[in-house]
């Protein structure tokens, strides 16, 4: 009997040293898997960030090209003034010029467009240069990608 309750001391002395449900060679491992969950979480999160930043700019441009086919169906011979229109729209949205606002009648371009363009089918598209910001991605994917978006309607006023 004193044998078995020497054993147990021991193992209890044993187990009082070291750290509970942990064995010896394991001391590090949960600040490894810590280090390497946290990478990959902040990459995730990186991505989400900029996913939601591209999702936001395409409907910032893609509002801002319908308030400029709506401008152009009652006044359609007034191409700078549309191409106006749209960019007061693009305020909040970076890199936004003049000359990535394109508009079309029946795919001829706006100020080649003379004569009668009632009934015609108009096209407005804009291209922006989209910086993506998180380290990590631009990497993988570029600094920069490009967003078009189109938006068309039929002129309704000579």
């Amino acid at each position: 009997m004193s044998a078995k309750m020497d054993f147990f001391r021991r193992l209890t002395k044993l187990n009082d040293k070291m750290p509970q449900g942990r064995r010896r060679d394991e001391s590090g491992q949960g600040m490894v898997e810590l280090a390497v969950s946290l990478i990959v979480i902040l990459v995730v999160l990186a991505g989400i960030v900029d996913m939601s930043r591209t999702i936001i700019t395409k409907m910032q441009l893609q509002d801002a090209a319908e308030e400029g086919v709506v401008y152009a169906m009652a006044f359609p011979h007034n191409c700078t003034q549309i191409q106006y229109r749209v960019l007061q729209n693009l305020t909040k949205v970076k890199n936004a010029t003049l000359s990535s606002v394109n508009v079309s009648y029946n795919n001829v371009a706006c100020a080649t467009a003379t004569g009668n363009v009632k009934g015609q089918l108009i096209n407005i598209s804009i291209a922006n240069s989209f910086p993506v910001s998180m380290p990590f991605l631009g990497t993988v994917i570029g600094s920069s990608r490009t967003i078009q978006v189109d938006a068309k309607g039929v002129v309704i006023k000579n």
